[in-house]
């Protein structure tokens, strides 16, 4: 009996034992329970996590597209924008080019017209001196013809014309003169070359016969211009104190006229 007791006792000692054992082990199996609930909630924490990731490149990876098509876009637009600006750029350069060019046409028609206006203005101021200095101080005796800007055309060679300022035919001898409004030394000169060229005579052969007083008028001529006229025989005519008057008169007055001029 006293030995039942003992093995009932052992018994209820080892059932105690594998109680707490169980109760151990339900611990540590609630413990691993425990830490595999949070491994996957943290795989699951990763893995939507990385979703989210991928999800976030892809969107950035769109945009990226997106804006390098828009940049694409802007691109063609911005080119086709300056092929337009240019285009407009060289409408209105070669607009305002025409335009110049209608002003300046019309600024030199302009010019011209003045300057033809002060020709002929100049010309009717020397004109009426002419007259009265031709015959009484350059020796040319009385009128047989006098005009101002004659246009005459070469009997021998009808294409060839040429107009003359003023002048002066008279029973003695011919006045020819050239009037010019500024007076340059290379009208001057001009003026020289045609005299010594002999061509007067093709254009009026009636006057063959007769000496030439060749002059040259301008309402102010320098003092080179006049000592230029004065070494070629040719009478300069400007404004004196009070009018019009030869300049070199004295000077060329003694010197050979004639149908040749001096060289």
């Amino acid at each position: 009996m006293h030995a039942l007791d003992e093995r009932i006792d052992q018994v209820e000692d080892r059932v105690e034992d594998l109680g707490e054992f169980l109760a151990q082990l339900a611990r540590q199996v609630a413990t691993v329970n425990a830490s595999t609930r949070r491994l996957e909630e943290s795989a699951k924490a990763r893995e939507e996590s990385a979703k989210a990731l991928e999800q976030s490149t892809k969107a950035l990876e769109r945009s990226i597209d997106r804006l390098g098509e828009q940049a694409e876009v802007d691109r063609h637009k911005w080119e086709d924008e300056r092929r337009q600006d240019r285009r407009e750029w060289r409408e209105q350069f070669e607009r305002d080019r025409q335009e110049w060019k209608g002003e300046r046409r019309k600024l030199a028609q302009e010019l011209g017209d003045i300057a033809r206006k002060q020709g002929t203005l100049v010309e009717d101021i020397v004109a009426p001196s002419l007259r009265r200095m031709a015959a009484e101080e350059l020796g040319c005796g009385p009128v047989e013809f006098s005009a101002p800007r004659v246009e005459q055309r070469q009997p021998g060679d009808r294409s060839k014309r040429r107009e003359f300022d003023f002048l002066y035919v008279g029973r003695d001898a011919v006045l020819l003169n050239e009037t010019k409004s500024t007076a340059r030394p290379q009208y001057a000169k001009d003026f020289v070359d045609f005299l010594r060229s002999g061509e007067f005579v093709l254009y009026f052969p009636q006057c063959a016969d007769r000496p030439l007083v060749p002059v040259f008028s301008s309402l102010y001529v320098p003092d080179e211009v006049v000592a230029y006229l004065t070494k070629h025989g040719v009478y300069a005519l400007g404004m004196g104190d009070e009018a019009m008057a030869v300049l070199n008169l004295e000077e060329v007055r003694g010197q050979a006229q004639g149908d040749t001029v001096k060289g």
